[in-house]
């Protein structure tokens, strides 16, 4: 599947309810507060479907969308579709706003720390249990910072940055590893 195509929104949970809706966990869902919900992807094996939305509700505090499907009538239906990612087109999302963005988008961004400067390029984000962290390579160096908005100062689209607010030490923590090693 063609990645820049499409857009890896979340995962279908579960069939719900009588009509076959179906409960998707999104990754990333204070981007899609208002978004509309038109058309889905699902890849069910061999590439991409498009499916119709025909009703849909958004829980942002939950984490769910619950989506009617055009054609899914009943949870029988719905069922087969449960444990499937879901997709949307990449040409139709929501423009991110303020310190908020999409996991495909920042990657390749330079980092930009407010005491240490250019700390590298963001090469990954990382889903980790408590949080999202940018995985940045500086110098073969690997540097992980938590990709949280209390430490995101600004991310310019237009100069491909993220300038980021690290706690004091951590950037030195990785840039110095081993260091001290070698001097023993």
């Amino acid at each position: 599947m063609a990645t820049d195509k499409y857009y890896k929104a979340g995962k279908v949970m579960k069939a719900h309810g009588v009509k076959g809706e179906l409960s998707i966990s999104l990754y990333e869902p204070s981007l899609f507060e208002n978004y509309p919900f038109e058309m889905l992807f699902i890849n069910p094996g061999g590439g991409p479907v498009p499916f119709f939305v025909t009703a849909f509700s958004f829980n942002v505090t939950k984490n769910l969308l619950l989506v009617q499907l055009d054609g899914i009538n009943d949870p029988g239906a719905a069922s087969a579709f449960v444990a499937q990612e879901v997709f949307l087109a990449s040409d139709a999302l929501p423009s991110p706003k303020e310190k908020k963005f999409f996991t495909h988008e920042i990657i390749g961004f330079k980092a930009i720390d407010q005491q240490a400067g250019d700390i590298g390029i963001i090469e990954e984000l990382l889903d980790l249990p408590m949080q999202q962290v940018f995985r940045i390579l500086k110098d073969h160096k690997e540097i992980l910072i938590p990709a949280v908005s209390d430490l995101i100062i600004e991310i310019n689209r237009e100069a491909k940055t993220v300038t980021v607010n690290a706690p004091e030490g951590l950037i030195d923590l990785y840039l110095n590893e081993g260091q001290n090693d070698e001097e023993e």
